[in-house]
């Protein structure tokens, strides 16, 4: 088991009107400044209210990155001169973190056909559930491994093994995770796998538990900062997608996230528990790799249109 979180789960992306930071402690003033400036803005969206939740919120968000399941950061205003670091305007992670790659079947491992062709796809995911009720989480990992053959006749035949981690005998009922989660509670993260080898970064994640301060809003700072997002898991994680979802009645945040020019991908009924305590219905949209190029030209243009 791994005692320090991976490399990848501590990056510093910087632009012209923000940078994003490695969330810590030390974020935790500067963060509370932002949370409570104008809370009328934040009707879908969980934002800790008082030093206590802050601190609350920020210990379980580095639990979460040291188990590798998470890269929470925190976004700062930068001066006009681009050098200069300013206060602290909201907060956004990567998580759903997904391990997809690619790799040759061993020699003589599966079928193969008559030209002895045999590709084999190992994929992991780690998801973090916490239960209200006992302040607690439960990690559930899944890792699968799809065997594709292609036949002599031109046909595909599929083979799969499947590998699950569950939660022990007896655990609670699991509920989405809340600000009040404890993370000293938490389980650790596993060992790195064939699925995750040594450690490296995630091939599908989602950006989201984003939130800014009424200031920052509508500003360079969130298209600066989708943009060094998807840039650094397109670019530097060669990622395959990335997911961003919001509660489907948050028209503003679903206008937002097509602006970006993220596909909508469908709404996923009785997702989770809503702030309001009803169950909230999740509007999907991704970006695939694909399609990366034609949204980073998007945001730039946004970013450079007078």
């Amino acid at each position: 088991m791994s005692e320090t979180p991976p490399d990848w789960t501590m990056p510093i992306l910087a632009g012209s009107h923000v940078r994003l930071e490695p969330m810590d402690t030390g974020h935790l003033d500067g963060l509370v400044r932002a949370a409570t400036e104008d809370r009328r803005t934040y009707g879908f969206t969980d934002v800790p209210a008082t030093p206590e939740a802050m601190a609350r919120y920020v210990a379980a968000a580095v639990a979460e990155r040291d188990r590798g399941l998470a890269v929470p950061l925190v976004l700062r205003e930068r001066g006009g001169d681009a050098g200069g670091s300013g206060r602290i305007v909201g907060a956004t992670r990567f998580l759903d973190l997904g391990f997809w790659r690619p790799t040759p079947g061993p020699a003589g491992s599966g079928p193969a056909d008559a030209a002895g062709r045999s590709t084999t796809f190992h994929w992991s995911t780690a998801s973090d559930a916490g239960t209200a009720v006992h302040s607690s989480t439960t990690t559930t990992a899944t890792a699968t491994t799809i065997t594709v053959v292609t036949t002599a006749a031109g046909g595909t035949t599929v083979a799969t093994s499947s590998a699950e981690g569950t939660p022990a005998a007896g655990a609670p009922v699991q509920h989405p995770p809340t600000h009040e989660t404890l993370a000293a509670s938490a389980p650790a993260r596993e060992a790195p796998t064939a699925s995750d080898p040594a450690g490296a970064p995630p091939s599908v994640a989602e950006i989201g538990s984003t939130w800014l301060a009424a200031s920052a809003q509508r500003t360079a700072v969130n298209t600066e900062a989708k943009l060094l997002l998807l840039g650094h898991a397109f670019g530097t994680w060669a990622a395959l997608r990335v997911c961003l979802k919001t509660d489907a009645r948050n028209a503003r945040s679903r206008v937002a996230i097509e602006r970006l020019g993220a596909r909508f991908e469908g709404v996923r009924r009785t997702h989770v528990l809503a702030l309001d305590g009803t169950a909230r219905d999740s509007a999907y949209y991704s970006i695939v790799r694909a399609e990366w190029p034609g949204v980073r030209a998007g945001l730039i243009a946004r970013l450079t249109r007078p």
